[in-house]
């Protein structure tokens, strides 16, 4: 019998098990409401699970590593069971007895305060298309799945105001309009690329110039008060959105500029409830405010997926299967 926390094993730290460890299992709560002239109690489950203690007696059989043991078997982490090798559980290490005493008894009793549930250690993937994927859930609870879309690298769709391309229209976007502006009355050739021209021309008359930036400067103030116009952000995604469909429920998610200039790989991560992707400096960029807020579940057994996008170059689910 061994069990491991964080990767580091029981039998590494010179501990013996005398007794096979089993994992906890874990309860949905339930609630009682009483309705008045109605003699009996209603139950009804409440989707609240407790965290359940798992106390693991150990013998020491090397001292000398008293000091690995009580660093290493400490806090948070994930805990794998050699009679549940398979499945993971995170969990909280607690190492009560004082280093002295258990030098003297050769005893170390180790407590882990389990989170429900257990996990598997090897999550399943699946390859998605814009036609139904079955994907079956083997947990014995509903599972939280991890989404995986990665975007053609091109030119992003043109959001009217954003002159440089960067998801915002603001005050650098109206300056860039009028020094463009001031250049071309000059005499100057225009430096602005024919997207920068779709863009910049916010009025549509085909003609860039200072009625175009005071426009979206207006459009700045407005939106950055919450007096209009942006609805109290200046910060506006691309018109292109992608959508995934879950089990006949749909999600949609909005793509920025930058997902489409970079090629990025979208991640929606339906356990930490967040949608994001990687800028070029390797940071997550969160675009939750794009998107809809209620992410899918997958239920046990099998489930349907799909998503439309056309600029979608691959796709995938990644299923961590639990337990109670």
């Amino acid at each position: 019998m061994w069990f491991s926390f964080n990767g580091i094993s029981s039998e590494e730290l010179g501990l013996i098990l005398p007794n096979t460890v089993f994992r906890p299992s874990w309860a949905e709560l339930t609630e009682e409401i009483t309705i008045p002239g109605r003699a009996e109690v209603i139950k009804q489950t409440t989707g609240i699970y407790e965290n359940q203690q798992l106390p693991i007696p150990c013998v020491v059989t090397d001292a000398r590593r008293l000091k690995d043991i009580y660093s290493l078997i400490h806090g948070n982490g994930k805990l794998i069971l050699s009679t549940a090798p398979n499945e993971y559980i995170n969990a909280r290490a607690e190492v009560l007895v004082p280093n002295g005493v258990a030098l003297d008894m050769a005893e170390l009793p180790i407590t882990f305060d389990c989170s429900p549930f257990a996990y598997s250690v090897t999550p399943t993937e699946y390859a998605l298309s814009q036609s139904y994927t079955e994907v079956r859930n083997n947990s014995t609870v509903f599972t939280a799945p991890i989404f995986k879309f990665k975007i053609k690298k091109g030119d992003a769709p043109i959001l009217k105001g954003d002159v440089n391309f960067d998801g915002v229209i603001d005050a650098i976007d109206a300056s860039m309009v009028l020094t463009e502006y001031a250049r071309t009355s000059a005499g100057h050739a225009p430096t602005f690329t024919p997207r920068q021209m779709i863009a910049a021309d916010w009025n549509d008359d085909g003609v860039v110039d200072a009625v175009d930036a005071s426009a979206i400067l207006d459009y700045y103030a407005k939106s950055s008060t919450g007096g209009g116009g942006g609805g109290g952000t200046h910060v506006v995604p691309p018109t292109e959105n992608l959508q995934l469909n879950v089990n006949g429920a749909n999600l949609n998610i909005g793509l920025t500029a930058e997902i489409f200039n970079i090629g990025a790989e979208v991640t929606v991560d339906c356990g930490l409830h967040l949608i994001y992707y990687k800028d070029m400096n390797d940071a997550m960029v969160n675009i939750m405010q794009y998107s809809s807020l209620d992410l899918p579940l997958l239920h046990e057994g099998v489930n349907f997926i799909k998503y439309s996008g056309a600029n979608v170059e691959s796709a995938k689910v990644i299923i961590n299967e639990r337990w109670l």
